[in-house]
């Protein structure tokens, strides 16, 4: 029995209506057994995804918001709690209402940070720093070369809380 092949490839089509596949080169090794084999192929409009360094700058910028709203106000809302408050009032998404099993569950619409192209992204990430500043709140901006950006910021409020 063959194993499940399912790969998700980027590229273009040309205009002789030929798919063009990036990196070809790369994975030709990896393609080469399913050469010849019937394929479904699926085409859909290419968007650039959040890439894990934007994703580690949410998260910082989360850890970053929670220790100044500490030191400003005295507020120390959880890591989740936070997150949910960016998404919830300062991106506008909305809270609905389901009954499962006989109990209340609310569920917050919208698209989580993490399903967000970089384009949205961006664009949300644009309106948390907008909100704090108001506050005089800094929302900081990761330095390129700094892929530790969350654990920087979690292991700096650390060393203040626990006094050393």
């Amino acid at each position: 029995m063959d194993p499940k092949i399912d790969y998700e490839l980027t590229g273009k089509l040309s205009p002789d209506l030929r798919l063009e596949i990036d990196f070809v080169e790369s994975i030709a090794r990896v393609l080469e057994p399913i050469v010849g084999v019937p394929l479904d192929i699926h085409i859909t409009k290419h968007y650039k995804r959040r890439t894990s360094k934007q994703n580690r700058w949410v998260h910082g910028a989360v850890e970053s918001v929670r220790k100044q709203l500490k030191d400003l106000t005295g507020e120390c809302p959880s890591h989740d709690g936070l997150y949910a408050f960016f998404r919830r009032v300062i991106l506008g998404q909305q809270i609905r209402m389901e009954i499962i099993d006989g109990r209340e569950i609310f569920i917050l619409e919208g698209k989580h940070f993490s399903e967000m192209n970089t384009v949205e992204f961006g664009e949300a990430m644009e309106k948390v720093i907008r909100y704090y500043a108001e506050m005089g709140i800094q929302v900081p901006v990761p330095k390129d070369d700094d892929i530790h950006f969350i654990n920087t910021l979690r292991d700096e409020w650390n060393r203040e809380i626990n006094g050393g």
